[in-house]
């Protein structure tokens, strides 16, 4: 299930990247490289995040049994 929300999000953002956002930018070398962080640094955080999560979840199960 979580495989197919994964998949349902993925193939919702990366048209959305190549037919909303990379119009916009398209005019400038730099502002595309300074997109392309940026959208980096949002997945670099999201990764960050949810690892996180993940640890305290399951460390909170650890301790209950």
């Amino acid at each position: 299930m979580a495989r197919y929300i994964v998949a349902t999000l993925s193939h919702g953002a990366n048209p959305s990247v190549a037919g909303v956002i990379s119009p916009l930018v398209m005019h400038s070398a730099l502002a595309l490289a300074l997109t392309s962080m940026g959208l980096m640094s949002i997945g670099l955080v999201s990764w960050i995040v949810v690892n996180r999560v993940a640890r305290r979840g399951r460390s909170a199960s650890l301790t209950i049994e």
